[in-house]
């Protein structure tokens, strides 16, 4: 709900979507067609959180791939980028995500 109050708030027309493959692999947010997010609720995120997102990149059609979780460590891997939630937050209504 965040995302969507984020983007009515800044009058940005971008569509919200889901996407899910042939193959199972889902991804929970996309921001028009720039953005791809998943969010977990663990603790402590592994490599394996960010399979969706490493699925969707094979698209080749998003440019910032977001991994949103209760972990407190923030990690950059080129395009792909781990937050804590609360950093999230605070970076998309400071304007850094979209």
């Amino acid at each position: 709900m965040e995302i969507r109050a984020f983007l009515s708030y800044r009058r940005e027309k971008l569509p919200l979507a889901y996407w899910r493959s042939t193959h199972g692999f889902e991804v929970d947010f996309l921001i028009g067609r720039k953005i791809a997010i998943e969010v977990k609720a663990a603790r402590r995120m592994t490599r394996n959180d960010f399979k969706g997102l490493k699925a969707i990149n094979e698209e080749g059609i998003f440019e910032k791939f977001i991994l949103v979780s209760q972990d407190r460590i923030n990690i950059r891997d080129g395009n792909f980028l781990a937050l804590y939630w609360k950093q999230f937050l605070s970076d998309l209504w400071e304007g850094n995500i979209v």
